[in-house]
């Protein structure tokens, strides 16, 4: 009896199971091109690694919270798609662009539906939106934070969390200004003599 139940423990465990880990959405840099105000960040659902289940994701709210942002200061501006860093979740489906819901300098509340059924979330297919920050002249250099609200996040019918928030520095130093500094540094070393 001993051995049939050890037995029994075993074949459970060897089961192959669902993943259970649940979709962690993030924040990530998508681009910031020197000399542009403006910064954008991609928000996405990655899925655990091995996940073979099929979410059927067929909505999303998210709200991204900006600490520091000022309507006059740095501010989001209006939700662009995803980049091709990730493709968008809902990209096959016409008409379910990601939507702004209200956004004001500091939060942005963003959402998408599609009509009929639901889509798989895979690495290839995960984006969810753009996140575009405008800087204008003038900002003060310093942190600028970027988080998901947990309060106000949702993927519809999918076991999701929201992860950890971005810190950006902006304005984003001018790379042409380290040019000077690095060619003097450069003439100087060529200067010494030889031991």
């Amino acid at each position: 009896m001993r051995t049939v139940l050890c037995g029994l423990a075993l074949a459970v465990l060897l089961v192959p199971r669902p993943s259970s880990a649940a979709i962690v959405v993030r924040i990530g840099l998508e681009n910031a091109l020197p000399g542009s105000n403006v910064v954008r960040l991609d928000v996405w659902a990655d899925v655990p690694p091995g996940d073979t289940t099929d979410e059927k994701l067929d909505a999303f709210t998210i709200a991204i919270d900006g600490a520091r942002f000022t309507p006059g200061g740095v501010r989001f501006l209006p939700v662009e798609p995803p980049s091709n860093a990730h493709p968008y979740v809902f990209g096959d489906t016409p008409g379910s662009e990601p939507q702004d819901f209200g956004s004001t300098a500091n939060q942005m509340l963003v959402g998408a539906t599609v009509t009929s059924g639901g889509v798989d979330i895979t690495p290839t297919r995960n984006g969810l939106f753009t996140i575009p920050v405008f800087a204008p002249p003038g900002t003060p250099f310093g942190p600028y934070t970027i988080t998901i609200d947990p309060v106000l996040f949702s993927l519809g019918n999918v076991d999701a969390t929201p992860g950890p928030g971005v810190t950006i520095f902006l304005p984003e130093p001018m790379t042409s200004a380290a040019v000077p500094v690095l060619g003097t540094l450069i003439l100087l070393r060529r200067r010494r003599p030889l031991a």
